[in-house]
């Protein structure tokens, strides 16, 4: 069910203010638009958000992408990793864990070579495990847990906390460069970059403020309608529009929302709801991810489904049946190649939006998908961690070409286990991903693409 505000307003937001939808040109997909977006905000080189981007295209800009790897270093085993992994513009790596052996800490900055620790700390609680730490244009980073959101310098200093209720799933860069992230009950913070300072908020259930007693961390892990985890993803923001997106499943509902809203910047910032799409059976798992134009976001359902929707009506404009329901957000290519997280008995597969329904370009149901996939460019390959089908529970680095979807080398991790989060490319080239359990894998580059 679609609801825009000002036509059929929602319970939870009584006080929205009808606004008029943005005029949008023919969405059908990518095709044929070559929009400009601007990132400017973030780490100019590397994978500085949990999903690259503020578009969550998990897609990333490397001038050689690479065709051969060895594997690098494993570290941190036996840790709980529950994010991705991010680089900042000169390669250094950023875990967030519930535990680790050995030390209290729960962010780390790894060697991008050796994989060696540059600092740890232990400001912050375990519930840190549920995001990435976000980089900006100038090196800081931002991380947060149930209490704070707070800034670090590039060497581990503290810059800024700022109190905050709930968990936000990592944070993004509003077009004038403000941080803007939603804490897992539903509340919408933006704060200065470089002060902490709460410039706007809004709030989706005044009513509802984190208790431990109430809560179960396991619940952002899956995304399921009715938890006590209400936003269970990273919003993505359009960098030009500042229009932002992300789910939302209220208490009592037993599907999940995409929600719209416009961030407005200047010396009185403000955010305004726009449309609710109520489509999401079972929950949502997947932050949205918006297409390079603009016009669509894509994200997936818990009952198997993947979604287009209308960025400008938030009408839904199609629905692809997967036969697995994805655990996390789809990859989407800047001409629009759609490539679904893994879930339970799933495989590699790409997809293209063809305005009122999606068409599939490959799929490798020989190989056992199990992490997400980071594509680089339309033409060039792919990553992504599938079952090593030599060693029972251990994994391997698959490099796929992205149009075909042929493979293209494949490199094992050994002592990996059965479970990836994220698979995140650095600036020159190497590829991270982390095992749920099992640590974090590093690969350098051996060849690039001619």
């Amino acid at each position: 069910m679609l609801r825009i505000y000002g036509v059929k307003i929602i319970p939870l937001l009584l006080a929205a203010i009808a606004i008029a939808l943005g005029a949008c040109s023919d969405h059908s997909g990518h095709q044929g638009v070559a929009a400009t977006t601007s990132d400017q905000w973030y780490a100019p080189a590397g994978w500085p958000a949990i999903h690259r981007d503020a578009r969550n295209t998990d897609t990333a800009t490397v001038s050689a992408p690479v065709v051969v790897f060895e594997p690098a270093f494993h570290v941190l085993g036996g840790s709980v990793i529950g994010a991705v992994l991010t680089t900042d513009a000169d390669g250094s790596v950023f875990a967030t864990s519930f535990s680790t052996p050995g030390t209290l800490c729960r962010v780390f900055s790894l060697d991008p070579g050796s994989g060696e620790q540059q600092w740890c700390t232990d400001i912050l609680s375990g519930l840190v495990v549920s995001s990435s730490v976000t980089v900006d244009r100038d090196g800081n980073l931002y991380i947060a847990d149930e209490r704070f959101m707070v800034s670090f310098t590039n060497d581990g200093r503290e810059r800024w906390r700022t109190p905050i209720d709930g968990n936000p799933l990592s944070a993004q860069f509003t077009p004038d460069g403000r941080l803007i992230f939603i804490s897992h009950i539903g509340h919408i913070y933006v704060v200065e970059r470089d002060t902490g300072e709460l410039v706007t908020e809004y709030d989706l259930l005044p009513a509802q403020s984190y208790d431990p007693a109430q809560a179960s961390p396991l619940d952002c892990l899956t995304g399921g309608a009715d938890s006590t985890c209400y936003s269970a993803n990273t919003l993505a923001i359009d960098p030009l529009t500042g229009r932002f997106y992300f789910t939302f499943a209220p208490p009592g509902e037993d599907a999940a929302s995409v929600i719209a809203m416009d961030y407005t910047g200047g010396q009185k910032p403000s955010i305004t709801p726009v449309w609710v799409n109520d489509s999401l059976a079972g929950g949502s798992a997947a932050s949205p991810a918006i297409s390079l134009d603009g016009g669509r976001l894509y994200t997936n359902d818990q009952s198997g489904n993947l979604l287009a929707i209308d960025a400008g009506t938030g009408a839904t404009a199609w629905t692809y049946p997967l036969g697995f329901s994805p655990f996390g957000s789809p990859s989407v290519t800047s001409g629009g190649r759609i490539i679904p997280t893994a879930g339970a008995g799933s495989w590699p597969l790409a997809l293209t939006d063809a305005g009122d329904h999606a068409e599939l370009l490959w799929e490798r149901r020989d190989l056992d998908h199990r992490g997400v996939p980071a594509q680089t460019s339309d033409e060039g390959p792919l990553y992504l961690v599938v079952a090593d089908s030599d060693g029972p529970g251990g994994v391997q680095l698959a490099v796929l070409d992205g149009p075909s979807g042929a493979t293209l080398n494949m490199v094992a991790a050994p002592g990996s286990g059965a479970l990836t989060i994220g698979t995140t490319v650095g600036p020159d080239g190497s590829v991270y991903f982390a095992g749920l359990l099992e640590g974090v894998f590093g690969f350098r580059p051996g060849q690039a693409l001619e």
